[in-house]
């Protein structure tokens, strides 16, 4: 008997899922891919066929922006001599991590696009936070400090917009899926 669609994305999400349980972050990685590649391989009459299959690759997609994202938030901004280089740098790991999230909408899953965009706004508000937890550089007097404070805090606005977007966007569609209700 041949596997279905469906279970076949399932399979490669739980395969994913446990290996990740095991600690086998690349075996993991794997998994998800294959289930990634197997829905994009699909063309979209069989798509619309899928019952469980959809919310599996997903799914598979997601986590695959989790990796990034995990990685996005294990870069610190600590060193007051580079930090513009390191704002960059942080920054840089969560636009690769949007990109795979925002790509998690195309799958047209309402919990998993939710769950992507929720996760895109968590990254800027935390990119926002490192910003203005940033080290000031030695040696500033208290209105030197204040100056240099003060230019992190402007910085870090445009992060808050962002962040303020993305949930905004989380509940308007959490509205049109009936999860929420004013």
């Amino acid at each position: 008997k041949k596997a279905t669609d469906d279970r076949v994305l399932q399979a490669h999400t739980k395969i994913g899922l446990a290996q990740l349980k095991l600690k086998r972050s690349r075996d993991a990685a794997r998994a998800f891919e294959r289930g990634v590649k197997v829905f994009g391989g699909m063309s979209e009459a069989k798509r619309k066929e899928l019952v469980d299959g959809r919310e599996a690759a997903a799914h598979a997609r997601f986590m695959q922006g989790e990796t990034l994202f995990d990685e996005y938030r294990a870069f610190k901004v600590d060193n007051v001599r580079k930090i513009t280089k390191q704002v960059q740098e942080k920054l840089k790991r969560l636009v690769a991590a949007k990109a795979v999230f925002d790509s998690v909408v195309t799958y047209g899953h309402p919990n998993w696009t939710i769950a992507a965009i929720g996760r895109n706004g968590q990254g800027f508000e935390e990119l926002s936070k490192a910003v203005r937890d940033a080290p000031s550089p030695p040696g500033l007097d208290e209105e030197e400090e204040m100056i240099y404070r003060d230019e992190l805090d402007q910085q870090a606005e445009q992060f808050d917009q962002k962040a303020a977007e993305n949930y905004e966007q989380v509940l308007e569609l959490e509205k049109a899926v009936g999860y929420y209700e004013d």
